[in-house]
């Protein structure tokens, strides 16, 4: 059983649930996996939703991150009944947590830290702005980078349809601008050709 303020719980993961989400076996006496999973939700981070873009690449790539044995921070209890945690192997600065935000597959979530905590002591804001800048993970593409808990107001509200629509009609537009631009760079290198073949002929 974990609790909000349990710190270094060492735990077995038995299942990736999503890009910030899994579940795990808490280590008992003489490291026994306990009976139960407990349900866990990485803290202060949000990942693609299921169905969203790159969901399954994040899960993927969790997946990969938390194999074998973890420690947990236990933050707090959500309403699902989810442990809330900090994951990590050594130390809650190597935290998955930041590990996700850091290679791109998850955002950094304030309106989920409330004191700070994840942005400043586990460095998630930094690790967002240095995945933004390098184009990690789900910043390699801009146009289709909603955040997640964008995605889940979109869809609750009945206006994720048309968001989609318009990203697609404005990726269209791109790939029109793109054909367009080769076309008339072609048609002046063949006027150049054109021009300078005379010359040499003479």
């Amino acid at each position: 059983m974990l609790n909000p303020g349990d710190r270094r719980k060492p735990a077995l993961v038995t299942y990736i649930t999503d890009g910030d989400s899994l579940r795990v076996r808490v280590l008992e006496r003489r490291n026994r996996p306990a009976a139960q999973e407990t349900p866990v939700r990485l803290y202060a981070i949000d990942a693609p939703e299921i169905g969203q873009r790159y969901s399954g690449r994040a899960r993927s790539h969790l997946a990969q991150l938390a194999q074998g044995r973890l420690y947990l921070d236990v933050v707090d209890i959500d309403r699902y009944g989810r442990c809330v945690a900090v994951a990590y192997r050594r130390r809650p600065k190597d935290s998955l947590n930041r590990a996700m935000v850091r290679d791109g597959w998850a955002r950094y979530a304030p309106q989920y830290d409330p004191g700070g905590y994840g942005g400043r002591q586990l460095g998630l804001a930094e690790a967002e702005n240095r995945a933004a800048r390098r184009k990690r993970g789900i910043w390699q593409d801009s146009e289709y980078n909603l955040a997640p808990w964008d995605y889940r107001r979109l869809r609750r509200s009945g206006g994720w349809a048309d968001w989609s629509r318009r990203g697609r009609r404005r990726a269209g537009r791109r790939r029109l601008l793109r054909g367009s631009c080769l076309f008339w760079l072609l048609a002046l290198l063949v006027v150049l050709v054109l021009l300078l073949l005379p010359p040499l002929f003479r």
